[in-house]
């Protein structure tokens, strides 16, 4: 073999953009859209044992960066400003996302003492639109969360953590991201990150969802955007989005191009045509002893030598999931290792699914690194073609249907 192959092909310690660590399953609100909610008395609540946690991070080396949280509300872990600081110790980069309801002066001092570098309060409306979908999370208090923070680091003198606000636009949601920039005014807010509801766990949810919206309405919905970006910019606040690709009243509506309207910087328009999506049309829900299931050899490429199957699940650009399952991973609280959170889901498990299907029951797990190193996990034939499918464009079945392949 060539040297340049040889080079290409040789077995490198991966290097992941960040790892997602779920550190409680526990929540004390009860947001309509999560599927904590809709689990109901099946949902698992646990906590991760600092002992488990500990081997997380020696079993990380290679991740820059990890964000201490799941399916669950982060702060509620009684070890949680424990856990902070020892990954801030062992030379992490930290963030994490909260409902805000435990972030009082105290937890914003912990937070800022312990050099996070990140910190994301979540909302899905304004005022009584947020209080009636966020139910135990008022927007109230994502306020006085925020300008704790504030005040926390304006005590230590320190720009850090950085503070993002994550917000859940729903359909009904008439006015919401226009009135961001003037409540967000003076609060510390860097970013807005807004996205769609992309898990829609029950069908009372599917008119919350842009995911069946046509071109025109989310072609109006980017223009709305466009609009509150820049009011927000006024206010020195980024704010940044993804939004569905329209869908489409075919059988197979990711087999079709689709038009994304992206913006210029003279302001002008661009349109670009994505090409179709080509996924596997199986049904996993259907297939619960799909190869892809831990335990099983991962169909078409289980004959590929080691090496080149390392060497093409390890491509960078995976255009197909915006969940970044080619460069990230989700440890759970158990200590299992999930391409996604979608696939980490405790006990209710799924993904989200298009048209009126059920949620798929099961997780995707490719191993422990209770037993094993995340690289050593991140290296096993199955996860590697689950990884390779991707990187082709060419999601496997257990992703079949996902709305994040639509986002754009």
């Amino acid at each position: 073999m060539f040297p340049t192959l040889r080079a290409l092909f040789r077995l490198r310690r991966p290097r992941w953009d960040w790892v997602q660590v779920e550190v409680t399953t526990r929540c004390d609100a009860a947001c309509v859209y999560c599927p904590r909610t809709a689990c109901g008395g099946g949902w698992r609540d646990a906590d991760m044992p600092m002992a488990l946690f500990r081997r997380v991070l020696s079993a990380c080396r290679g991740a820059r960066r990890l964000h201490l949280q799941g399916w669950g509300e982060p702060l509620l872990h009684p070890r949680y400003p424990d856990m902070l600081a020892e990954a801030v110790a062992a030379g992490y980069v930290v963030g994490l996302t909260t409902n805000g309801v435990h972030l009082d002066a105290d937890m914003a001092g912990v937070l800022v003492a312990a050099g996070v570098d990140m910190v994301a309060l979540s909302l899905a409306g304004i005022g009584a639109r947020n209080d009636a979908v966020r139910r135990g999370a008022p927007t109230a208090r994502v306020l006085d969360a925020l300008d704790a923070l504030r005040e926390a680091k304006a005590r230590a003198g320190s720009l850090l953590p950085r503070v993002h606000l994550a917000y859940m636009l729903l359909r009904q949601d008439a006015d919401g991201p226009e009135a961001l920039p003037a409540l967000l005014r003076g609060r510390g807010v860097e970013t807005v990150v807004v996205s769609t509801l992309d898990h829609v766990s029950t069908p009372e949810l599917a008119d919350a969802a842009y995911a069946h919206a046509d071109a025109d309405e989310l072609a109006a919905l980017g223009r709305r955007l466009e609009m509150a970006c820049t009011v927000a910019g006024a206010e020195g606040i980024r704010m940044v989005w993804r939004l569905p690709r329209p869908a489409h009243p075919s059988a197979h509506p990711s087999a079709h191009p689709s038009v994304h309207v992206a913006t210029r910087p003279d302001g002008r328009h661009r349109h670009t045509v994505s090409p179709p999506d080509h996924s596997f049309t199986s049904d996993f829900s259907r297939r619960p002893d799909h190869p892809f299931t831990p335990g099983h050899e991962p169909p078409e490429l289980w004959d590929v030598p080691g090496d080149m199957l390392h060497a093409l699940a390890a491509r960078e650009g995976d255009a197909s999931c915006t969940e970044n399952v080619g460069r990230a991973a989700v440890i759970t609280v158990d200590g299992m290792v999930a391409p996604c959170v979608f696939a980490a889901l405790p006990l209710c498990g799924g993904r989200p699914r298009e048209g009126s299907r059920a949620v798929a029951a099961g997780r995707m797990l490719f191993g422990s690194v209770e037993d094993s190193p995340l690289a050593e996990v991140w290296r096993r034939p199955a996860y590697a073609a689950f990884r390779a499918a991707h990187a082709r464009g060419m999601p496997p079945p257990p992703c079949e249907g996902c709305i994040k392949l639509r986002v754009h």
